[in-house]
């Protein structure tokens, strides 16, 4: 009889701390959900106050950029009326510089398209020369029976 009370005690406290593990687990998961669940809101607090304050500095930037365009528009309408007022003078000078200006141009592009026509005539006559020293290597390497590899190769510079 005592060993039976014995082992009814043993088989109530082994289930009293089975439930107080379990209960333990229970109470640690809704601890770590609780947590998890805070760090949400805290998350989706903080993302909508990023945003807001996001928003709240877009409407600063348009505003100010509002406010400096408007500044900018006045300063180039009073900077236009004083131009109109010397554009009258001017235009006479600027008529009279587009007309030297193109005499100076039709005579540097003259200078310029017969120089170009020098460099040309000097590197065709390179060109020839080079053509005529490959051609006769080429010949060399024939009559000396070298390499049909080198023979190819002066080939194809002679036709590029």
């Amino acid at each position: 009889m005592r060993e039976c009370e014995i082992f009814e005690r043993d088989v109530r406290i082994r289930h009293q701390k089975e439930q107080q593990k379990a209960e333990a687990v229970r109470e640690k998961l809704e601890r770590e959900r609780l947590a998890i669940e805070e760090s949400r809101r805290q998350q989706l607090q903080s993302k909508q106050q990023e945003t807001e304050a996001e928003r709240k500095l877009g409407e600063l930037y348009a505003k100010e950029l509002a406010r400096i365009t408007s500044e900018q528009q006045d300063l180039e309408r009073k900077k236009e009326l004083a131009k109109r007022k010397q554009n009258m003078e001017l235009r006479k000078m600027q008529q009279q510089q587009i007309r030297e200006v193109e005499q100076r141009r039709a005579k540097e592009k003259a200078e310029k398209l017969v120089e170009e026509k020098q460099v040309f005539v000097e590197l065709k006559k390179d060109d020839d020369i080079f053509k005529d020293f490959v051609a006769k290597e080429i010949e060399n390497f024939k009559i000396q029976g070298k390499g049909n590899k080198r023979i190819a190769l002066l080939e194809k510079s002679l036709n590029s």
